[in-house]
C-alpha cells in the first residue's frame, strides 16, 4: 500500500475490535479482546489526513501484521475473526 487516509484506517480499525483512546496527543487505537486490552494498540497522530507508506509500515508492525495484511485489513478482506486469527498463529494473543 503506497499511501491511505488515516479516515479508512480509523474507520477499518475501529470496525475490526479496536477503541479509541484520545487522552493525549495522538489517538491510540488498542484491541480488545475479550472484552480486554491485549497489548495491541497503534497511534495515530491528530489532523493527520493521508498516512505515507512508511508510516504504514509502523502501523503494521505495531498491529503485528505484515504490509499486506494491513491493507486487506483497512480494505475489508481482512475481517475481525481472520485479524484474531493470524494474531493467534502468531501466537500474539
Amino acid at each position: 500500500m503506497k499511501e491511505c487516509k488515516a479516515k479508512d484506517i480509523i474507520k477499518a480499525l475501529t470496525k475490526k475490535g479496536f477503541r479509541e483512546d484520545t487522552s493525549g496527543h495522538h489517538k491510540f487505537y488498542h484491541l480488545i479482546y475479550c472484552d480486554k486490552e491485549v497489548g495491541i494498540y497503534t497511534k495515530i497522530s491528530h489532523g493527520a489526513r493521508d498516512i505515507s507508506a512508511s508510516i504504514l509500515s509502523q502501523i503494521a508492525k505495531q498491529l503485528k501484521i505484515s504490509n499486506n495484511e494491513l491493507e486487506d485489513l483497512v480494505r475489508c478482506p481482512l475481517s475481525s475473526e481472520g485479524y484474531i486469527e493470524i494474531l493467534r498463529q502468531k501466537n500474539e494473543l
